[in-house]
């Protein structure tokens, strides 16, 4: 992290640490460990194989998935609590146009909410996202005395049951909230 912001105050995006978020890079993630996993155990190599084949399918399948479901409020801006969804954004296309804090642990100052408060009258924002982890005060604040839906973006996958799907359900329930809290209902 380089420590400076842009005009919307994103982190400068060289590297986020959430890169889990984009499925093509969850793809090449899968390709290196089946690589390495051929590498030590080279009597399983066409088992790796396989399973990191039918995997990719998977992951091409999800992508197609989301790129659907996301299309329609590609454009539609947005703040989130924290700058956690970088890799999600840039692979779909979306339009995050300010962060809460941040860091996730340190609540924003005064001044802060009311930079946020002018940028969702200035960019005419209709959802402000929160995060399970986090208090909300500081949403709950943000979003007072005004008609912006609050939503809820959940990274980690927190309450999500562990398993082969975990990652699927964790990447559909994010393509979930963005659609549901900037949709055009």
């Amino acid at each position: 992290e380089h420590g400076h912001e842009d005009e919307h105050g994103h982190e400068d995006e060289h590297f986020n640490a959430h890169l889990w978020l984009d499925p093509i890079v969850a793809k090449d993630i899968v390709s290196v460990i089946g690589g390495r996993l051929r590498a030590l155990d080279p009597t399983h190599a066409a088992l790796y194989d396989e399973n990191v084949n039918r995997l990719v399918a998977r992951l091409d399948a999800l992508e197609a998935e989301l790129v659907e479901q996301l299309r329609p409020i590609a454009r539609s801006p947005y703040i989130v609590y924290h700058d956690a969804y970088g890799p999600f954004e840039r692979r779909f296309d979306l339009n995050n146009v300010g962060i809460v804090t941040k860091h996730a642990e340190d609540a924003p100052s005064a001044g802060r909410i009311r930079h946020i408060r002018a940028v969702i009258s200035e960019q005419k924002v209709r959802c402000v996202f929160r995060e399970p982890q986090f208090e909300p005060n500081a949403i709950n604040i943000i979003a007072e005395n005004s008609d912006i839906k609050i939503g809820e973006l959940d990274p980690l996958g927190v309450g999500l049951t562990p398993g082969v799907n975990g990652y699927f359900s964790l990447m559909r329930k994010l393509g979930e909230s963005f659609a549901t809290c900037l949709g055009r209902t």
